[in-house]
């Protein structure tokens, strides 16, 4: 930011930046569009390789039968994605360590990913889908953002529970809001 300000013709610079941004799916959504939103999601968080910080990064959605069919929908989208170019080696190595470590936490499951059989030119990666419940989601460290195309799902059953849920993600766009508009009920089920 400084060094476009201090240009001699300075370059207006707007970041919102290092974000894991949730996503609230309502239960009616959810029994109306769960495949459609399936599909809007997936293309959300790997456009452009999920390089976007408002790329959403944790997915909410209450646990019913209709959480099945989003889910297995998201799994096979997520499964049939082509390969992704991160924009540079550092962004790459991140996503990669980041990836190796959801994988090898036990409060999450790998849903979907689609497997390092990509192209080695360039930063070429693949898609992941994790996903977890809410009690495992309020006792553990998940809010972390992933930079690139790979996102949480959290599956909640009790209303206190999505209640709780933007309070403790740090740096979301959601906290960010409710924080400075001191807007708690903001989420009402």
């Amino acid at each position: 930011m400084d060094v476009a300000g201090s240009r001699p013709e300075p370059i207006p610079f707007y970041a919102e930046m290092s974000s894991t941004n949730p996503v609230f799916i309502l239960p009616g959504a959810l029994r109306e569009r769960s495949e459609s939103i399936a599909a809007g999601l997936h293309t959300s968080f790997t456009m452009g390789a999920g390089q976007f910080c408002t790329k959403p990064g944790m997915v909410f959605f209450p646990h019913s039968s209709e959480a099945a069919t989003f889910t297995d929908k998201l799994r096979q989208l997520v499964a049939g994605s082509a390969p992704f170019h991160l924009l540079t080696k550092s962004i790459y190595s991140s996503y990669d360590s980041a990836l190796a470590g959801a994988k090898n936490n036990t409060a999450v499951r790998l849903v979907a990913e689609v497997r390092k059989a990509v192209p080695a030119c360039g930063f070429a990666v693949g898609a992941a889908l994790f996903e977890t419940d809410a009690d495992t989601f309020l006792s553990s460290d998940l809010d972390a953002e992933i930079f690139g195309p790979t996102t949480l799902l959290v599956s909640h059953s009790k209303r206190d529970q999505i209640l709780r849920l933007p309070v403790l993600s740090k740096g979301s766009l959601l906290r960010q809001f409710m924080v400075q508009r001191r807007i708690f009920t903001i989420l009402r089920i």
